[in-house]
Protein backbone atom coordinates (compact mmCIF):
# COMPACT_ATOMS: atom_id res chain seq x y z
CA UNK A 1 0.00 0.00 0.00
CA UNK A 2 2.63 2.46 0.86
CA UNK A 3 4.92 1.70 -1.93
CA UNK A 4 1.79 2.22 -4.91
CA UNK A 5 -0.56 4.75 -2.96
CA UNK A 6 1.61 6.42 -0.37
CA UNK A 7 -0.03 8.96 2.22
CA UNK A 8 0.66 12.48 1.58
CA UNK A 9 -0.42 15.49 3.08
CA UNK A 10 -2.31 18.47 1.11
CA UNK A 11 -3.76 21.94 1.74
CA UNK A 12 -7.34 21.96 1.33
CA UNK A 13 -8.83 25.60 0.88
CA UNK A 14 -12.54 25.08 1.57
CA UNK A 15 -15.49 26.36 3.11
CA UNK A 16 -16.33 24.27 5.88
CA UNK A 17 -18.86 24.41 9.13
CA UNK A 18 -16.27 27.51 10.93
CA UNK A 19 -14.10 29.01 8.00
CA UNK A 20 -16.56 30.61 5.67
CA UNK A 21 -15.83 33.05 2.55
CA UNK A 22 -16.56 36.11 4.46
CA UNK A 23 -14.16 35.22 7.24
CA UNK A 24 -11.67 34.24 4.74
CA UNK A 25 -11.65 37.40 2.41
CA UNK A 26 -10.98 39.34 6.31
CA UNK A 27 -8.16 37.15 6.73
CA UNK A 28 -6.78 38.47 3.05
CA UNK A 29 -7.02 41.82 3.94
CA UNK A 30 -5.66 41.45 7.05
CA UNK A 31 -2.32 39.68 5.56
CA UNK A 32 -2.22 42.53 2.64
CA UNK A 33 -2.37 45.13 5.38
CA UNK A 34 0.00 43.50 7.44
CA UNK A 35 2.43 43.68 4.15
CA UNK A 36 1.49 47.07 3.16
CA UNK A 37 1.91 48.14 6.94
CA UNK A 38 5.79 46.90 6.97
CA UNK A 39 6.48 48.61 3.60
CA UNK A 40 4.38 52.18 4.55
CA UNK A 41 7.09 55.25 5.84
CA UNK A 42 4.24 57.34 6.58
CA UNK A 43 3.48 57.31 10.61
CA UNK A 44 -0.81 58.74 10.31
CA UNK A 45 -0.97 55.45 7.55
CA UNK A 46 0.66 53.46 10.09
CA UNK A 47 -1.78 54.21 12.50
CA UNK A 48 -4.79 53.84 10.41
CA UNK A 49 -3.48 50.17 9.40
CA UNK A 50 -2.79 49.10 12.48
CA UNK A 51 -6.03 50.29 14.13
CA UNK A 52 -7.46 48.56 10.78
CA UNK A 53 -5.75 45.00 11.79
CA UNK A 54 -6.77 45.30 15.33
CA UNK A 55 -10.38 45.76 13.82
CA UNK A 56 -9.95 42.56 11.98
CA UNK A 57 -8.94 40.35 14.60
CA UNK A 58 -12.01 41.54 17.09
CA UNK A 59 -14.06 40.51 13.86
CA UNK A 60 -12.41 37.49 12.72
CA UNK A 61 -12.43 35.95 16.58
CA UNK A 62 -15.80 37.08 17.02
CA UNK A 63 -17.03 35.11 14.02
CA UNK A 64 -14.67 32.29 14.70
CA UNK A 65 -16.74 32.15 18.59
CA UNK A 66 -19.86 31.88 16.64
CA UNK A 67 -19.42 29.86 14.42
CA UNK A 68 -18.33 27.26 16.16
CA UNK A 69 -20.98 27.95 19.27
CA UNK A 70 -23.47 27.37 16.33
CA UNK A 71 -21.24 23.78 15.46
CA UNK A 72 -21.22 22.60 18.49
CA UNK A 73 -25.35 23.79 19.09
CA UNK A 74 -26.16 21.65 15.79
CA UNK A 75 -24.51 18.88 16.91
CA UNK A 76 -25.83 18.45 21.01
CA UNK A 77 -29.34 19.23 19.28
CA UNK A 78 -29.29 16.68 16.22
CA UNK A 79 -30.61 12.99 16.87
CA UNK A 80 -27.88 11.57 16.93
CA UNK A 81 -26.69 9.95 20.25
CA UNK A 82 -23.43 9.06 18.99
CA UNK A 83 -22.51 12.56 17.62
CA UNK A 84 -24.08 13.88 21.23
CA UNK A 85 -21.37 12.34 23.31
CA UNK A 86 -18.53 12.89 21.36
CA UNK A 87 -19.33 16.60 21.24
CA UNK A 88 -19.59 16.22 25.19
CA UNK A 89 -16.34 14.38 25.32
CA UNK A 90 -14.52 16.59 22.92
CA UNK A 91 -15.81 19.98 25.13
CA UNK A 92 -14.32 17.82 27.96
CA UNK A 93 -11.47 17.65 26.60
CA UNK A 94 -11.47 13.69 26.43
CA UNK A 95 -10.70 13.48 22.79
CA UNK A 96 -7.01 14.22 23.15
CA UNK A 97 -4.69 11.32 23.47
CA UNK A 98 -1.97 11.42 25.92
CA UNK A 99 1.09 9.59 25.64
CA UNK A 100 0.46 6.22 27.39
CA UNK A 101 2.90 5.54 30.51
CA UNK A 102 2.73 2.02 32.35
CA UNK A 103 4.02 1.34 35.42
CA UNK A 104 5.42 -2.44 34.51
CA UNK A 105 7.67 -4.61 36.71
CA UNK A 106 11.18 -3.06 35.22
CA UNK A 107 9.42 0.23 35.41
CA UNK A 108 7.64 3.17 34.26
CA UNK A 109 7.84 3.00 30.41
CA UNK A 110 6.39 5.00 27.71
CA UNK A 111 8.93 2.77 24.57
CA UNK A 112 6.13 1.99 22.19
CA UNK A 113 6.95 -1.40 21.68
CA UNK A 114 7.60 -2.33 25.25
CA UNK A 115 3.61 -0.98 25.74
CA UNK A 116 2.51 -2.86 22.87
CA UNK A 117 3.94 -6.14 24.54
CA UNK A 118 2.79 -5.09 27.97
CA UNK A 119 -0.99 -4.45 26.40
CA UNK A 120 -0.79 -7.79 24.46
CA UNK A 121 0.54 -9.66 27.53
CA UNK A 122 -2.64 -8.50 29.52
CA UNK A 123 -5.45 -8.86 27.19
CA UNK A 124 -4.05 -12.61 26.03
CA UNK A 125 -3.87 -13.49 29.76
CA UNK A 126 -7.11 -12.28 30.59
CA UNK A 127 -9.21 -14.09 27.99
CA UNK A 128 -7.03 -17.60 29.02
CA UNK A 129 -7.65 -16.67 32.92
CA UNK A 130 -11.36 -16.46 31.88
CA UNK A 131 -11.79 -19.20 29.54
CA UNK A 132 -10.18 -21.37 32.03
CA UNK A 133 -7.89 -22.52 28.84
CA UNK A 134 -10.20 -24.14 26.85
CA UNK A 135 -10.84 -24.07 23.25
CA UNK A 136 -8.42 -24.62 20.33
CA UNK A 137 -6.93 -23.23 17.65
CA UNK A 138 -8.39 -24.81 14.63
CA UNK A 139 -11.40 -26.36 13.43
CA UNK A 140 -11.15 -28.43 10.37
CA UNK A 141 -14.58 -28.62 8.93
CA UNK A 142 -13.47 -29.27 4.67
CA UNK A 143 -13.81 -27.30 2.34
CA UNK A 144 -17.26 -24.99 1.40
CA UNK A 145 -19.65 -25.18 -1.81
CA UNK A 146 -20.57 -21.84 -1.38
CA UNK A 147 -20.55 -19.68 -4.77
CA UNK A 148 -21.19 -16.03 -4.47
CA UNK A 149 -22.80 -13.91 -6.84
CA UNK A 150 -22.10 -10.36 -7.99
CA UNK A 151 -25.24 -8.94 -7.28
CA UNK A 152 -24.39 -9.84 -3.29
CA UNK A 153 -21.40 -8.35 -3.18
CA UNK A 154 -22.71 -4.99 -4.68
CA UNK A 155 -25.50 -5.37 -2.05
CA UNK A 156 -22.90 -6.06 0.93
CA UNK A 157 -21.04 -2.89 -0.13
CA UNK A 158 -23.63 -0.86 0.14
CA UNK A 159 -24.50 -2.36 3.72
CA UNK A 160 -20.68 -1.15 4.96
CA UNK A 161 -20.11 2.25 6.44
CA UNK A 162 -17.30 4.25 4.62
CA UNK A 163 -14.32 4.86 7.25
CA UNK A 164 -10.89 5.58 7.42
CA UNK A 165 -9.89 2.91 10.11
CA UNK A 166 -7.94 -0.30 8.17
CA UNK A 167 -6.50 -3.06 9.95
CA UNK A 168 -3.17 -4.77 8.64
CA UNK A 169 -3.10 -4.68 5.05
CA UNK A 170 -3.75 -0.43 5.23
CA UNK A 171 -6.14 0.03 3.43
CA UNK A 172 -9.21 2.04 4.55
CA UNK A 173 -12.95 1.09 4.00
CA UNK A 174 -13.43 3.81 1.59
CA UNK A 175 -10.72 2.42 -0.88
CA UNK A 176 -12.41 -0.87 -0.76
CA UNK A 177 -15.80 -0.33 -1.89
CA UNK A 178 -14.31 2.02 -4.38
CA UNK A 179 -12.43 -0.55 -5.62
CA UNK A 180 -15.09 -2.93 -5.65
CA UNK A 181 -17.64 -0.71 -6.92
CA UNK A 182 -15.69 -0.25 -10.53
CA UNK A 183 -14.37 -4.31 -10.07
CA UNK A 184 -16.79 -5.84 -9.06
CA UNK A 185 -15.80 -9.80 -11.60
CA UNK A 186 -12.31 -9.09 -9.87
CA UNK A 187 -13.71 -9.24 -6.01
CA UNK A 188 -16.22 -11.79 -7.10
CA UNK A 189 -13.85 -14.31 -8.34
CA UNK A 190 -11.76 -14.03 -5.32
CA UNK A 191 -14.42 -14.18 -2.98
CA UNK A 192 -15.41 -17.51 -4.98
CA UNK A 193 -11.86 -18.99 -4.18
CA UNK A 194 -12.44 -18.77 -0.59
CA UNK A 195 -14.83 -21.45 0.11
CA UNK A 196 -12.04 -24.36 -1.22
CA UNK A 197 -9.27 -22.49 -0.23
CA UNK A 198 -10.08 -20.90 3.08
CA UNK A 199 -10.28 -17.44 4.56
CA UNK A 200 -6.57 -15.39 3.97
CA UNK A 201 -4.82 -15.45 7.61
CA UNK A 202 -4.21 -11.92 7.23
CA UNK A 203 -7.81 -11.47 7.37
CA UNK A 204 -8.08 -13.26 11.27
CA UNK A 205 -5.16 -10.67 12.20
CA UNK A 206 -6.79 -8.22 14.36
CA UNK A 207 -4.89 -5.27 15.06
CA UNK A 208 -5.76 -3.55 18.38
CA UNK A 209 -5.42 0.30 19.88
CA UNK A 210 -5.78 0.10 23.52
CA UNK A 211 -8.23 2.87 24.80
CA UNK A 212 -8.02 4.27 28.23
CA UNK A 213 -11.67 4.05 30.64
CA UNK A 214 -11.50 5.36 33.64
CA UNK A 215 -9.35 5.22 37.00
CA UNK A 216 -5.12 4.71 37.07
CA UNK A 217 -3.90 5.14 33.65
CA UNK A 218 -0.57 4.07 34.77
CA UNK A 219 -2.20 0.37 34.94
CA UNK A 220 -3.31 -1.84 31.78
CA UNK A 221 -6.36 -3.08 33.58
CA UNK A 222 -7.97 0.18 32.85
CA UNK A 223 -8.04 -0.17 29.08
CA UNK A 224 -10.07 -1.82 26.72
CA UNK A 225 -8.74 -3.32 23.60
CA UNK A 226 -10.51 -1.65 19.91
CA UNK A 227 -9.82 -3.83 17.19
CA UNK A 228 -9.36 -3.05 13.49
CA UNK A 229 -9.45 -6.01 11.08
CA UNK A 230 -8.67 -5.95 7.10
CA UNK A 231 -11.44 -3.86 5.01
CA UNK A 232 -11.79 -6.63 2.14
CA UNK A 233 -12.69 -9.37 4.73
CA UNK A 234 -14.64 -7.28 6.41
CA UNK A 235 -16.33 -6.89 2.50
CA UNK A 236 -16.73 -10.60 2.85
CA UNK A 237 -17.75 -10.80 6.10
CA UNK A 238 -20.83 -8.32 5.09
CA UNK A 239 -21.31 -10.74 2.25
CA UNK A 240 -21.52 -13.87 5.00
CA UNK A 241 -23.78 -12.13 7.27
CA UNK A 242 -26.24 -11.35 4.04
CA UNK A 243 -26.59 -15.00 3.35
CA UNK A 244 -27.14 -15.78 6.97
CA UNK A 245 -30.14 -12.93 7.00
CA UNK A 246 -31.79 -15.65 4.86
CA UNK A 247 -31.96 -18.23 7.76
CA UNK A 248 -34.17 -16.03 9.22
CA UNK A 249 -34.79 -15.54 12.69
CA UNK A 250 -32.27 -18.46 14.51
CA UNK A 251 -31.21 -17.10 17.41
CA UNK A 252 -34.64 -16.13 18.67
CA UNK A 253 -37.53 -13.91 19.67
CA UNK A 254 -36.30 -13.26 22.98
CA UNK A 255 -32.89 -11.72 21.59
CA UNK A 256 -32.89 -7.47 20.91
CA UNK A 257 -29.94 -6.98 19.83
CA UNK A 258 -27.78 -6.59 16.28
CA UNK A 259 -31.69 -6.97 14.99
CA UNK A 260 -33.80 -4.43 12.39
CA UNK A 261 -37.13 -3.11 14.53
CA UNK A 262 -35.93 -4.19 17.57
CA UNK A 263 -33.48 -2.14 20.44
CA UNK A 264 -33.30 -1.82 23.34
CA UNK A 265 -36.69 0.30 24.01
CA UNK A 266 -38.58 -3.43 22.43
CA UNK A 267 -36.75 -4.83 24.93
CA UNK A 268 -37.56 -3.14 27.73
CA UNK A 269 -41.44 -2.52 26.94
CA UNK A 270 -41.34 -6.40 26.95
CA UNK A 271 -40.39 -6.61 30.34
CA UNK A 272 -42.45 -4.11 31.72
CA UNK A 273 -45.61 -5.74 30.04
CA UNK A 274 -44.89 -9.78 31.74
CA UNK A 275 -44.31 -7.84 35.36
CA UNK A 276 -47.19 -5.51 35.09
CA UNK A 277 -49.48 -8.77 33.63
CA UNK A 278 -47.89 -11.25 36.61
CA UNK A 279 -48.93 -8.49 39.25
CA UNK A 280 -51.98 -7.69 37.96
CA UNK A 281 -52.64 -11.26 38.45
CA UNK A 282 -51.58 -11.42 41.88
CA UNK A 283 -48.34 -12.88 41.42
CA UNK A 284 -45.18 -12.78 42.57
CA UNK A 285 -42.75 -11.52 39.71
CA UNK A 286 -38.98 -12.07 40.14
CA UNK A 287 -36.41 -10.67 37.71
CA UNK A 288 -32.87 -11.10 37.36
CA UNK A 289 -30.10 -8.87 35.71
CA UNK A 290 -27.24 -11.19 34.21
CA UNK A 291 -24.34 -9.30 32.70
CA UNK A 292 -21.54 -11.90 31.49
CA UNK A 293 -18.08 -10.69 31.85
CA UNK A 294 -16.00 -10.26 28.71
CA UNK A 295 -18.69 -12.01 27.53
CA UNK A 296 -17.80 -12.09 23.30
CA UNK A 297 -14.21 -12.41 24.15
CA UNK A 298 -14.97 -15.98 25.95
CA UNK A 299 -17.15 -17.73 23.03
CA UNK A 300 -16.36 -21.03 22.70
CA UNK A 301 -16.34 -21.81 18.95
CA UNK A 302 -17.18 -26.06 19.38
CA UNK A 303 -20.25 -24.40 21.76
CA UNK A 304 -21.67 -22.82 18.59
CA UNK A 305 -20.35 -25.34 16.58
CA UNK A 306 -22.54 -27.85 18.48
CA UNK A 307 -25.65 -24.71 18.19
CA UNK A 308 -25.85 -24.15 14.77
CA UNK A 309 -24.27 -27.33 13.19
CA UNK A 310 -28.65 -28.56 12.47
CA UNK A 311 -29.67 -25.14 11.29
CA UNK A 312 -26.74 -23.85 9.04
CA UNK A 313 -26.02 -25.32 5.63
CA UNK A 314 -23.12 -27.48 5.52
CA UNK A 315 -21.00 -24.87 3.23
CA UNK A 316 -22.18 -21.76 5.07
CA UNK A 317 -21.30 -23.87 8.40
CA UNK A 318 -17.70 -24.33 7.44
CA UNK A 319 -17.22 -20.56 6.27
CA UNK A 320 -18.03 -19.79 9.61
CA UNK A 321 -15.97 -21.89 11.63
CA UNK A 322 -12.63 -21.14 9.25
CA UNK A 323 -13.65 -17.50 10.17
CA UNK A 324 -13.14 -18.39 14.20
CA UNK A 325 -10.18 -20.59 13.53
CA UNK A 326 -6.65 -19.74 13.83
CA UNK A 327 -7.23 -15.87 14.61
CA UNK A 328 -4.34 -13.73 16.08
CA UNK A 329 -3.96 -10.36 17.03
CA UNK A 330 -1.51 -7.47 17.83
CA UNK A 331 -1.44 -4.57 19.92
CA UNK A 332 -0.27 -1.46 17.90
CA UNK A 333 0.57 1.80 19.53
CA UNK A 334 2.55 4.69 17.53
CA UNK A 335 3.14 1.98 14.73
CA UNK A 336 4.59 -0.69 16.89
CA UNK A 337 2.89 -3.66 16.59
CA UNK A 338 3.65 -6.74 19.05
CA UNK A 339 4.13 -10.39 18.51
CA UNK A 340 1.09 -12.01 17.46
CA UNK A 341 -0.91 -13.98 20.14
CA UNK A 342 -3.27 -16.23 19.73
CA UNK A 343 -6.94 -16.24 20.51
CA UNK A 344 -8.59 -19.36 21.16
CA UNK A 345 -11.83 -18.20 22.05
CA UNK A 346 -13.59 -15.07 21.10
CA UNK A 347 -16.29 -13.63 18.23
CA UNK A 348 -13.62 -10.96 17.44
CA UNK A 349 -14.60 -7.77 18.81
CA UNK A 350 -14.57 -5.00 15.54
CA UNK A 351 -16.08 -8.06 13.40
CA UNK A 352 -19.14 -7.91 11.25
CA UNK A 353 -20.06 -11.14 11.91
CA UNK A 354 -19.13 -11.49 15.41
CA UNK A 355 -22.30 -9.72 16.85
CA UNK A 356 -24.79 -11.96 14.98
CA UNK A 357 -22.54 -15.11 16.22
CA UNK A 358 -22.66 -14.41 19.75
CA UNK A 359 -26.53 -14.14 19.36
CA UNK A 360 -26.39 -17.89 18.11
CA UNK A 361 -24.25 -18.90 20.41
CA UNK A 362 -26.96 -18.01 23.02
CA UNK A 363 -29.59 -19.01 21.45
CA UNK A 364 -30.23 -22.14 23.65
CA UNK A 365 -30.47 -19.79 26.29
CA UNK A 366 -34.37 -20.10 26.53
CA UNK A 367 -34.10 -23.88 26.98
CA UNK A 368 -33.33 -23.37 30.86
CA UNK A 369 -37.02 -21.78 31.28
CA UNK A 370 -39.36 -24.67 32.38
CA UNK A 371 -42.30 -24.40 29.76
CA UNK A 372 -44.77 -25.05 32.69
CA UNK A 373 -43.92 -21.76 34.24
CA UNK A 374 -44.82 -18.56 33.30
CA UNK A 375 -41.62 -17.26 32.65
CA UNK A 376 -39.71 -14.23 30.42
CA UNK A 377 -36.27 -14.24 28.77
CA UNK A 378 -35.61 -10.94 27.30
CA UNK A 379 -32.01 -10.09 25.85
CA UNK A 380 -30.21 -7.65 24.34
CA UNK A 381 -26.62 -8.96 22.88
CA UNK A 382 -25.13 -9.85 26.39
CA UNK A 383 -27.10 -7.96 28.49
CA UNK A 384 -30.00 -10.81 29.72
CA UNK A 385 -33.25 -10.43 32.13
CA UNK A 386 -35.06 -13.54 33.09
CA UNK A 387 -38.35 -13.13 34.86
CA UNK A 388 -40.99 -16.06 36.39
CA UNK A 389 -44.19 -14.92 37.82
CA UNK A 390 -44.93 -17.41 40.48
CA UNK A 391 -46.74 -17.35 44.03
CA UNK A 392 -43.83 -19.04 45.38
CA UNK A 393 -40.59 -17.11 46.33
CA UNK A 394 -38.39 -20.25 46.72
CA UNK A 395 -40.20 -21.72 43.59
CA UNK A 396 -38.81 -18.28 41.93
CA UNK A 397 -34.98 -18.79 42.85
CA UNK A 398 -34.76 -22.67 42.40
CA UNK A 399 -35.85 -21.94 38.71
CA UNK A 400 -33.41 -19.08 38.42
CA UNK A 401 -30.33 -21.46 39.63
CA UNK A 402 -30.67 -23.03 35.89
CA UNK A 403 -29.42 -20.01 34.31
CA UNK A 404 -26.89 -19.66 36.49
CA UNK A 405 -25.72 -23.42 35.32
CA UNK A 406 -26.45 -22.87 31.67
CA UNK A 407 -23.34 -19.98 31.71
CA UNK A 408 -20.97 -21.82 34.08
CA UNK A 409 -21.24 -24.48 31.49
CA UNK A 410 -20.31 -22.18 28.77
CA UNK A 411 -17.84 -21.01 30.95
CA UNK A 412 -18.63 -17.29 31.17
CA UNK A 413 -19.08 -15.80 34.42
CA UNK A 414 -21.92 -13.59 35.75
CA UNK A 415 -22.22 -10.65 37.67
CA UNK A 416 -25.82 -10.22 39.45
Amino acid sequence: MDQHAPLRAIRLNRNTDIIDQKLERAKKRRKRIRKKYNKENNPDSKIRMANEVTRLNKYIKNRINAARKNQIMTRLEGKNVKTFWNTIAELEGKKSREEILLELDSGPTSDPQLLSEAFADFFSSKVEKLSNNHGQDSYKTGPSDLVFTADEIRIAIKGLKTKLCHGEDGIPMRLVKDFAVRNIGTVQHFFNQIPTQGIPQSWKNAIITPLFKAGDKHSTLNYRPISNLDSLGKLFERVILNRMNLLGELDGKFQHGFKHGRSTTTAMLELQDFVSVGLDSGNLVGTYSIDLSAAFDLLRPEVLYDTIKDVFPKGLLNIVMDFLSQRTFQVEIKSNRSTPRKLKVGCVQGSILGPRLFTLYMRNLHKILPPELKSNLIAYADDTYVSIAHNNIQELKANMERVMTFHDDSYSYLYI
